[in-house]
């Protein structure tokens, strides 16, 4: 049941090197520490979110990431760059059901439990994700942080998993100081009822970091071999059923051939998306780009931004794409919290109504450069999003 990764640090290391640093927690009393708590580590948005929060969340505070398993080294850089310290309980575990044992024994034996008076931060994608509460040790703070709006439908026993999640809804469980989600809809999945709009933390982007280039998207094209009339369209995110990438592919063969579709990320749909790209004919108008860290610079390349996702907590992705000044085309079932500007519409996940709205938007001719003020404007900037969290914290401790 124990999975080996390419490129992961061998997991008894890590372990071993995390109960190590748990015994040097209680040499520094100073700080009140945030342990911010994640059942596994990937390569997706909690993990961007988690990173960009923590690294400017107010220094009076200790920031320990606090990780059932840990399946990626990409973070690992910036995390130790922003002092943010990390413990792993165990290694990395395929089946969910034994993740989850493993994970809450690890807990419950670990030296965590002698803590009094910190914050434990449990960031959930589904209500089974409550029971966690009742494992933290007894005389601290703990928050429940819902991140997820649904379940794949293609994946083993659905229907009992959602029937699991409405159960988990209702059971009761010990209750949280603080109740928190990304968006009204992962509220509503995770706990069973609407939060109020001021427990709703946006998953915030450094925006600056994020302004068009006009430099970088000359670049970029010349990099892809994109003529000046291609219209480059583009997906950034995992492929994964949830993010629903063999869509657009469906899509790209009713638009003709000056349209170049773009996947930045990875994921276990690759081979599923490129069988069917070749089995329409358009693998050739096809790009992938697996791994880097110029998302921006790609972002300004393009001419459109897709966004076809099943379900979606928030979608950072989108908010990042809107900074850039791209026209964005999302499913209706993207939380209209994302909503950044004008430039973004929510449509059903219809091929047709997806091929006459791509036909009818573009980029050219439009001016990007200042889509990053609106964007931090319309409250998406991380460092309000870290002040925000700050606060919280800040209230629990004045309780």
């Amino acid at each position: 049941n124990i999975r080996k990764n390419n490129g992961i640090v061998d997991a008894a290391y890590e372990i071993r090197k995390s109960f190590e640093m748990l015994q040097l927690f209680y040499e520094d009393k100073s700080r009140t520490k945030v342990f911010f708590f994640c059942e596994k580590w990937q390569n997706g948005g909690l993990e961007t979110f988690s990173l960009r929060t923590l690294s400017r969340i107010d220094d009076r505070y200790r920031k320990i990431l606090l990780l059932g398993q840990k399946e990626t080294n990409l973070f690992d850089k910036e995390l130790l760059g922003n002092n943010i310290e990390t413990v792993v309980l165990h290694g990395a575990i395929v089946n969910p059901v034994l993740r989850t044992r493993v994970t809450m024994r690890a807990l419950k034996k670990s030296s965590i439990q002698k803590e009094e008076g910190q914050i434990f931060h449990i960031n959930i994608y589904n209500a089974f994700g409550k029971k966690y509460c009742r494992i933290m040790p007894k005389n601290n703070y703990v928050i429940l942080h819902a991140h997820n709006s649904g379940i794949d439908k293609s994946r083993d026993k659905v229907g009992f998993k959602r029937f699991v999640n409405l159960l988990a809804r209702v059971i009761p469980c010990k209750k949280p100081n603080e109740w928190l989600a990304c968006s009204e809809e992962a509220g509503v999945f995770c706990f069973g009822n609407k939060i109020s709009e001021e427990y709703i933390v946006k998953n915030g982007i450094k925006t600056d970091s994020f302004a068009f280039s006009s430099k970088k998207r000359t670049a970029i094209r010349e990099e892809l071999g994109l003529r000046k009339d291609d219209i480059l369209v583009g997906n950034v995110g995992r492929l994964t059923e949830q993010k629903n990438q063999l869509f657009l592919v469906d899509v790209l063969e009713g638009l003709d051939s000056k349209y170049k579709l773009v996947f930045i990320g990875d994921g276990p749909d690759y081979e599923e998306i490129v069988e069917k790209a070749q089995r329409l004919n358009v693998f050739d108008r096809v790009i992938f780009i697996k791994n880097t860290d110029k998302i921006v610079d790609y972002l300004s390349a393009m001419d459109l931004f897709l966004f076809p996702s099943i379900y979606e907590g928030q979608g950072i992705a989108i908010v990042e794409a809107q900074c850039t000044g791209l026209p964005c085309v999302a499913s209706d079932r993207v939380p209209e919290i994302t909503r950044g500007s004008q430039n973004i519409s929510y449509i059903k996940l219809e091929r047709d109504l997806w091929i006459k709205t791509i036909r009818e938007k573009s980029a050219f001719g439009s001016d990007r450069s200042s889509f990053y003020r609106v964007l931090k404007k319309a409250g998406f900037d991380i460092e309000e999003t870290s002040k925000k969290m700050s606060d919280v914290y800040k209230e629990l401790e004045n309780v």
